[in-house]
């Protein structure tokens, strides 16, 4: 596979995920923290769905596992 087909697939499952919650991140925090103010109690979750690939690899698809390798993480 070239650096580009490698390149393009980390963009869509590992780049992409990042930069989601990254710009998700402060409006989700402002959110809770007015909610704790008010006196609610705030549970907030993110939940990313990855893929067994991440951990067991597939042949031919390092690139997918690799884009899925770091969400599958604990």
């Amino acid at each position: 596979m070239t650096d580009e087909q490698f390149q393009a697939v980390l963009d869509v499952h590992l780049t992409a995920p990042f930069r989601i919650l990254r710009a998700a991140a402060g409006p989700i925090r402002e959110a809770a923290k007015s909610e704790a103010a008010d006196g609610k109690e705030v549970f907030r979750k993110v939940v990313n769905i990855s893929s067994t690939s991440g951990v067991y690899g597939n042949a031919g698809q390092a690139n997918y596992s690799s884009g899925k390798g770091p969400q599958s993480s604990d």
